[in-house]
């Protein structure tokens, strides 16, 4: 039998065919195609003529998992912050089916031949820590693609939940990219091509039986550069923020929102960015200190420095997000525990404790969405100016939990290179995680230097 959803995607049992889609055949192991960096995962897919997917080879989704035991809760202290909460309050985060997977460092660092604003960027997805789930899988993914023809950069970090979290990212990490660049209207309307190549995947991950979507899903925050201009989409809690020169004699800057709802106003930080103060320099690494001691040279001269948030984070009790998930007979309350610790404001169904989503947007979480949480994008758009503009970084929440904007911007100001900037950040906010909650997020970060800063 087949069926035609809301997206233009026909589906069969076995097949899926979507117009917007051109996939082409991969094997399980990790590898880099057109500049799309991907991780494989278990799933497997091959071309079928008019662009028919078939899925193949994929092991069976394991069983539920059930709760902590009591004797592991009490040695948690405050490590709840990232965790899905499903019935009776247990502990989900991909537990079941445990086994030994080696952390996703995928980081690039290149100079863009783009004619664009951005001169340089990297990137990296680094796996977290749980003292009870030693072996956890990373459930983030990292997505840095440049498409030639069109002279467009495509930043893309998600952040992964719940007991397949990561399949849901990776699902959209193998898709994203390629899908987007091969959309009828990607040249003319990029806007429109993310937005519809989002929904079209969204719905064929959640109809496909093989990646279990009930409690599971993932945010997505992607970052579109073309010339000038800079689209940012959102989906979740991971976020994009903007350095610029806080001097009287730049332009003024502004973020407008094109979506149909926008959920708070942007956020301005102004800093004082210099290399004598930045808390960053600490957390270089031994080569880049040895390199700049033999050297002789003084640290580059930083001017000050300010940002501006490019996105909202989505978040259940923000005022117009919580209104959409009461007005669906949801509900929004934060999970008080044994030991009097709260954690973050959650979404639940009506008459029953779960999902317990973190966040007002996402993608998959099918329970979750049957009380208002949408996985509609915010969008965002920006004009980059070169003589005012310095750097953009994107990031998921395992770097803004205990990081402000501020200090991150602070930090990459005194950096000599994307990659040390991406390194010193994942170290910062690593450190910080095992301070506040003895268990480390799973933390993806890409920075991209603009124009002429650092050359």
């Amino acid at each position: 039998m087949t069926d035609t959803d809301p997206t233009g995607c026909r589906t069969t049992r076995s097949t899926r065919s979507c117009t917007s889609a051109s996939i082409a055949e991969r094997t399980q192991e990790e590898d880099a195609v057109d500049g799309i960096l991907v991780e494989k995962r278990e799933e497997t897919f091959i071309h079928r003529e008019k662009h028919e997917v078939e899925f193949i080879d994929i092991p069976e989704s394991p069983s539920p998992v059930g709760s902590i035991p009591s004797n592991t809760r009490a040695s948690l202290g405050k490590a709840r912050r990232k965790l899905s909460v499903v019935s009776t309050n247990a502990l989900v985060d991909g537990i079941h089916d445990i086994r030994l997977d080696e952390t996703l460092n995928v980081d690039k660092q290149k100079g863009s031949v783009l004619p664009c604003l951005v001169s340089a960027y990297a990137g990296k997805s680094q796996k977290g820590f749980a003292p009870y789930h030693r072996r956890k899988k990373n459930q983030d993914a990292l997505i840095m693609a440049e498409e030639p023809h069109t002279s467009t950069l495509f930043f893309c970090v998600l952040d992964g939940h719940g007991e397949f979290g990561e399949l849901v990212s990776g699902f959209f990490q193998r898709e994203m990219a390629r899908n987007l660049f091969a959309h009828d209207h990607f040249e003319q309307d990029p806007r429109r091509a993310v937005i519809e190549v989002i929904a079209a995947l969204e719905s064929a991950l959640v109809q496909d039986r093989r990646i279990d979507t009930a409690f599971s899903g993932t945010t997505l925050t992607a970052v579109l550069l073309r010339g000038d201009r800079v689209l940012v989409f959102n989906v979740g809690d991971s976020r994009v923020t903007v350095a610029l020169h806080d001097a009287p004699n730049t332009a003024d800057a502004s973020v407008s929102s094109t979506s149909r709802e926008s959920s708070m106003p942007m956020k301005k930080e102004t800093l004082a960015c210099t290399p004598s103060k930045a808390r960053g320099l600490s957390f270089l690494s031994r080569r880049s200190l040895s390199l700049s001691t033999a050297s002789n040279l003084p640290s580059p001269p930083t001017p000050p420095l300010r940002s501006i948030r490019l996105s909202i984070d989505h978040k259940p009790d923000v005022a117009a997000e919580k209104a959409r998930i009461l007005a669906a007979n949801g509900r929004v309350f934060a999970v008080r525990y044994d030991d009097g610790v709260d954690g973050p404001a959650r979404v639940w169904l009506k008459d029953l404790d779960v999902p317990g989503l973190a966040m007002s947007r996402s993608l998959g979480d099918v329970v979750a969405h049957t009380v208002g949480v949408s996985s509609e994008p915010e969008v965002f758009e920006y004009t980059l100016d070169s003589a005012r503009d310095v750097f953009l970084v994107l990031a998921t929440d395992g770097l803004w939990e205990f990081m402000s904007d501020a200090e991150v911007v602070r930090m990459v100001g005194v950096a000599k290179d994307p990659q040390e900037a991406v390194e010193t950040l994942i170290k910062e906010a690593n450190t910080r995680w095992l301070k506040e909650e003895q268990v480390v997020d799973d933390t993806t970060v890409c920075v991209a230097f603009l124009g002429e800063w650092r050359k």
